[in-house]
């Protein structure tokens, strides 16, 4: 089975809000936007957990360019 990467974000916050410096699980709403974009425009499709698990039980492939976001 290929790969399916997983994009983890521990949490999504307002531009404004003030944050601890370095820290990597979280990440500015604007920042976010231009990913999901970015994704969006390059035809990446984000699939679900009970998607993946239907196709590991089923042992078949998703189709096209997919992500994950946990």
């Amino acid at each position: 089975m290929r790969k399916i990467p997983i994009f983890a974000y521990h949490r999504v916050h307002n531009d404004e809000d003030v944050t601890i410096p370095m820290d990597l699980g979280r990440v500015n709403l604007s920042v976010f936007q231009r990913q999901i974009d970015y994704l969006a425009q390059a035809g990446v499709r984000v699939v679900t957990h009970p998607e993946i698990a239907d196709w590991l039980y089923e042992g078949r492939e998703p189709e096209g360019r997919c992500v994950m976001l946990d």
